[in-house]
């Protein structure tokens, strides 16, 4: 079970240190998180971690939908993709596209794409999308 045994405020950041069954490990907490529970100030988000906090909404938006809240199936992804990526990726609506791209990203083979596997494909796009800017 996990307990807070401490409590620091860095910058807008609150660092909390947990003690779990077999050491500790210590947990950053984005400051709107800090401020529900009334540990630290908030101060407005600059743009960065505005669009930070977009990308981890658009992914709860698709992954609460079925099954698990927190992972992605093939169907949720493709939702995701078809919707939120269209210009980003070719062949969105492909089926067989698609099922190549969730084998790609469901490193452990669970059949679900897990938050951090699907920051495996923003970082991508991203990559991407700078090369894109720079040929022009």
């Amino acid at each position: 079970m996990r307990e807070v045994s401490s409590l620091e405020v860095k910058g807008d950041t609150c660092l909390i240190k947990t003690s779990l069954a077999q050491g500790s490990s210590p947990v950053l907490l984005p400051p709107h998180f800090c401020a529900l529970r009334g540990e630290c100030e908030v101060r407005e988000m600059t743009k960065l971690e505005d669009h930070l906090e977009g990308i981890i909404n658009i992914f709860h938006q698709y992954s609460i939908r079925l099954g698990d809240y927190d992972t992605l199936n093939k169907s949720e992804l493709k939702k995701l993709i078809t919707k939120e990526l269209p210009n980003a990726l070719k062949n969105t609506k492909d089926q067989p596209s698609i099922d190549k791209v969730f084998q790609e990203l469901d490193a452990d083979k669970d059949g679900q794409v897990t938050f951090e596997e699907f920051v495996a494909l923003v970082s991508r796009v991203l990559k991407t999308a700078h090369a894109d800017i720079h040929k022009e």
